[in-house]
């Protein structure tokens, strides 16, 4: 018997369709001073309390970097906005685009009480259009103890965010 080799073979990409959100929002942070800014990565930087980049991929395999910017907005609230950087989008090369934004309630436990997924519609340079679902957690809307803790939480601890993709 011998190895079947498949040189040159290749299979269809798969793009991006969901993203999980986790960890933590610190329930102690401050309110900016300013309403978030995106029209430059360092205003987006400067008006937000924490951030998250992960890698998406579009129809054609391609990775693109979306940054997920969060602002607290009062006491329990947050906004999160979601960027990608201009040249993947068909804009201005280091400039952002923003692909879409989500408010973000939590309940007094520290449980998401609201979104369930976003959804952000995106066309990525040269690829087919698609829809990624930006999956915050199970919302706890009853508020039911131990309940809405599976994703993303807002406790008195550092703010810690990540994001997995698929694709």
């Amino acid at each position: 018997l011998t190895d079947i080799s498949f040189n040159g073979a290749t299979s269809q990409p798969s793009p991006t369709t969901t993203v999980d959100v986790k960890n933590n929002l610190d329930a102690t942070a401050a309110v900016p001073a300013n309403p978030f800014d995106g029209t430059t990565w360092e205003s987006a930087y400067a008006t937000s309390n924490t951030s998250t980049t992960t890698k998406v991929f579009d129809s054609l395999g391609v990775s693109h970097d979306v940054t997920l910017f969060f602002t607290k907005t009062a006491a329990n609230a947050w906004t999160v906005n979601i960027l990608a950087d201009g040249a993947d989008t068909g804009g201005t090369p280091g400039v952002p685009t923003p692909l879409g934004s989500a408010a973000l309630t939590f309940n007094a436990d520290g449980s998401l009480l609201s979104p369930d997924p976003q959804d952000v519609n995106v066309t990525f340079s040269g690829a087919a259009a698609q829809t990624i679902s930006f999956n915050f957690c199970t919302p706890n809307t009853t508020p039911t103890a131990g309940e809405g803790l599976d994703g993303l939480t807002h406790f008195g601890s550092a703010s810690s965010v990540a994001a997995d993709a698929d694709g």
